[in-house]
């Protein structure tokens, strides 16, 4: 039987197979075009495989994260990103799943050991197969802005939780107490004639002072325990998950502690708790009036709130 003659002529097979090497050189052509993009980009871009592991990692991976791209290909981005940023990772493959683009912001691992931040924006190609990435390194403006969020909740002066912070926390933590059904409860701590201290020996002498108290309360107090300055020498103790006397033996401890380091200062300790207050408003103000029946019996004590104090702000 006569074997069967192809579909086209000679001149036929002469086109295809030049339409064939050129489609070649086109697809050539521009993967060399796409690497010239990709390399001299002031981002790293990567495809992932659907495992996660790299398949194209730019060059400047060398200058932007000190990495040779063959020491990279092969590896996967968990393998580069903090652990505590997995969770971010699992983030995005979920959504990437569902085909659409993701923005994430985590550290990533130098070269030279140590941990950057960075943002990936990145989208899975229509198949799925693929992950595409542009990795930006913003790692000197994301430790800015932590900078001026620590500035923005911190006091200057002790490194404690200032008083928008403490605001924020205490309403945070009431909601808490509520869900849960447990007691929360609030000191006020004052410096006793904290006004003569910066009169007598000036105003470095005082900050010193506030500066002690600080360092007593967070030595005393339990980890879960929040405390902060809440404005001039008056510092703003938030117990969780403790009634009104446990709160009175912990601002005892601050007390004693704050004895041993500077005998010559007193304070003044006003205690509130929900068993009492349902409101914000209510436990300051009970611990405000309870701080100042210790201050006019004389201070150098706690005191708690009890019915017949007066709640006038």
């Amino acid at each position: 039987m006569p074997a069967t003659r192809p579909a086209y002529d000679d001149a036929s097979g002469a086109q295809v197979l030049a339409l064939s090497r050129e489609n070649e050189s086109r697809a050539v052509a521009t993967e060399a075009f796409l690497h010239l993009i990709a390399d001299h980009a002031a981002d790293l871009i990567t495809i992932q495989r659907a495992n996660g592991r790299y398949l194209f990692v730019s060059e400047n991976s060398l200058r932007l994260f000190g990495w040779r791209t063959e020491q990279l290909l092969d590896h996967s981005m968990r393998e580069l990103v903090h652990p505590d940023y997995w969770g971010r990772l699992d983030a995005c493959a979920a959504l990437h799943a569902c085909g659409r683009p993701t923005r994430a912001i985590y550290k990533m691992l130098h070269a030279c050991g140590r941990y950057r931040w960075v943002e990936n924006r990145s989208r899975a190609t229509a198949d799925g197969r693929y992950v595409v990435s542009v990795v930006r390194d913003v790692h000197s403006r994301a430790k800015l802005l932590l900078r001026l969020r620590r500035e923005a909740y911190s006091d200057a002066l002790t490194g404690l939780h200032n008083r928008r912070s403490l605001a924020a926390l205490l309403a945070t933590e009431l909601q808490r107490s509520h869900r849960k059904r447990c007691t929360l409860a609030v000191a006020f701590i004052d410096c006793d004639r904290f006004k003569d201290v910066n009169d007598s020996f000036g105003h470095r002498a005082g900050d010193e002072m506030l500066r002690n108290v600080g360092r007593c309360i967070v030595q005393a107090k339990r980890t879960y325990d929040i405390a902060g300055r809440w404005g001039g020498d008056e510092f703003l103790l938030l117990l969780p998950e403790t009634n009104a006397g446990e709160a009175a033996s912990a601002t005892e401890r601050v007390r004693e502690l704050l004895r041993a380091a500077m005998p010559e200062v007193t304070l003044s300790v006003g205690i509130s708790s929900t068993a009492c207050a349902s409101t914000k408003e209510q436990l300051l103000l009970q611990a405000d009036a309870a701080l100042y029946e210790a201050k006019r019996l004389g201070g150098d004590r706690v005191m708690t709130w009890q019915q017949g104090l007066s709640q006038e702000p």
